[in-house]
């Protein structure tokens, strides 16, 4: 450890007043030493050094030394302090420093030398001796330390049963290093683990592996704690546990669900999907009762306000002393929801209600699994596209806006990509693709979709096989149809009747291929934007 010392000075110069150099035979003097004979000093203990040096004429030189006496090794924590001060000039020197005593340095006998060194070569030295031993400081345990169990729903409780894992919470510390922490139930054999630091949480060391032994019987047995640190400092701490298995309430160990129910236990989903408890496990030491399942619905106004709770399911199944079940297989309870596609309004509620209770239990003070499925609003389908491409080159078309394409030898091909996103399900798709000016020499396509596997909808492929094609012209066509227009219309509609649609509009000037080359079009010339 880094020693941190603060040393002031406190020169007194002096002044002759007389010329005439006068022979110095008095001796130095050293004062103020506030260290007593053979103290004891432990492991960061403060070592407060406080001297003064004086002299009738003039300091020359002062010593301070401090080291073990017999050193038996060259550790390299060691406790030392050796400074001279020379050519002070002064007729006194004070000297206050602060120390701290370092861990782990050997323990045993140590000096203090102090030498007082005037300008007549007069010398006082003085000592004294001290020990330092180690540690005596004892480990401890956080005042809110607590232990209670681990199962939910029984963790306000103050009586366990065997086998019921617990819970420690608290903060273990000492001054220099914890090394061990052993858990012991009553007369059993203890745990031990081995750990390094000077605070830990005891979570993180015992990590919900203390368990109630099976062997304890039903009564008022002790739990010890003993906290031991690097200088064999223990300490002990004792908590009374009653062990009454038959008092101790049935309980839900653990469920399982296809959708996380969050900690607030409102889990929110859409109509048309359906939640599944597929595991919910119960257990109770002396036995379970029965357990009772109750499901309500909360319907929705149309001002949006909540109506009076209706009781759709209500069952109570004997267990007849069974200490562990999984309720889900019993063929009496029901727990698959869902909310109804077409008739359910945002914010419409079903409440899951489970209890149990074991043979000295009343269905008052039963134990409560609960939870609510609440309606998400069904939105609107949402068309996104994202790119058109022509002839195997991706352009952007915007929407509702005339778009130019620059006619070409061969036909364009239109393909695009993009998706259909919706929330509960889509009744259908339609696409048309209408040639608005070349008539029945031109080009229109139309498809309606109405199966979809999942969602988003991949507009792209859905519309794969669809011929959305913007023709060549031959010469006598060139005379006498200049420009025609097309248009894509996409419509999604869902099952409740909202729509979604979307247009786009192409432009061709077939006057350009004329004009190019006297009614003939020799080379390909890629789409692109025309002025509006």
């Amino acid at each position: 450890m880094k020693l941190q010392t603060l040393i002031s000075y406190i020169l007194l110069l002096a002044v002759f007043a007389s010329c005439i150099a006068l022979e110095d035979d008095f001796s130095p003097s050293i004062s103020s030493m506030e260290i007593e004979e053979n103290k004891v000093f432990h492991y960061k203990d403060t070592f407060n050094l406080s001297v003064t040096f004086s002299d009738n004429v003039l300091i020359s030189e002062a010593t301070i030394s401090i080291g073990e006496v017999n050193p038996e090794s060259s550790s390299v924590f060691t406790f030392s302090f050796d400074s001279t001060y020379a050519d002070i000039q002064a007729r006194a020197l004070a000297i206050d420093s602060s120390l701290v005593i370092p861990a782990y340095v050997p323990t045993g006998q140590y000096f203090l030398a102090l030498k007082n060194k005037d300008a007549g070569d007069n010398v006082m030295v003085d000592s004294i001796f001290f020990r330092i031993e180690s540690d005596t400081i004892l480990p401890s345990f956080s005042s809110d330390f607590s232990v209670m169990s681990a199962i939910e729903g029984n963790q306000e409780s103050t009586v366990y049963c065997r086998g019921e894992r617990l819970l420690l919470s608290g903060i273990l510390s000492d001054n220099i290093g914890l090394t061990k922490l052993s858990v012991q139930f009553a007369d059993s054999s203890p745990r031990n683990f081995l750990i390094q630091g000077d605070s830990l949480d005891i979570n993180d060391i015992v990590q919900r592996q203390i368990f109630i032994p099976e062997s304890l019987e039903n009564g008022i047995d002790t739990l010890t704690l003993t906290l031991e640190d690097e200088y064999s400092n223990v300490s002990v701490k004792k908590i009374p546990l009653e062990i009454n298995c038959d008092d101790v309430a049935a309980n839900f160990a653990s469920y399982e669900s296809t959708q996380e129910i969050p900690s607030d236990r409102i889990v929110l989903i859409y109509p048309g999907t359906p939640f599944q408890l597929t595991s919910l496990i119960a257990e109770d030491e002396g036995g379970l009762d029965s357990v009772q399942l109750e499901v309500s619905r909360i319907p929705v106004s149309s001002d949006g306000s909540t109506s009076t709770p209706i009781i759709e399911q209500f069952v109570e199944v004997a267990l007849n002393g069974v200490n562990t079940i999984d309720l889900a297989t019993l063929e009496d309870l029901n727990f698959n929801f869902e909310f109804d596609e077409l008739t359910t309004d945002a914010g419409e509620t079903i409440f899951i209600n489970v209890k149990i209770k074991d043979q000295e239990q009343t269905w008052d003070n039963a134990s409560f699994f609960r939870f609510s499925l609440v309606a998400r609003e069904d939105l609107a389908p949402s068309i996104t596209v994202t790119d058109f491409i022509f002839n195997d080159t991706k352009e952007y078309v915007p929407e509702n806006e005339p778009y130019a394409l620059t006619p070409q030898t061969n036909s364009i091909n239109i393909k695009l990509e993009g998706k259909i996103y919706e929330n509960v399900g889509l009744q259908s798709v339609l696409i048309e693709f209408i040639d608005l000016g070349l008539g029945s020499r031109g080009t229109s396509a139309s498809k309606t979709v109405t199966e979809f596997s999942s969602y988003p909808v991949d507009l792209g492929s859905l519309i794969s096989d669809l011929q959305m094609v913007v023709p060549s012209m031959n010469q006598a066509d060139l005379y006498e149809y200049s420009q025609t227009d097309f248009r894509l219309r996409i419509l999604a509609t869902d099952i409740r009747g909202q729509t979604d649609e979307i247009i786009y509009n192409f432009s061709v000037d077939y006057s350009l291929a004329i004009e190019e080359g006297e009614g003939e079009v020799e080379e390909p010339i890629l789409p692109g934007r025309k002025g509006f």
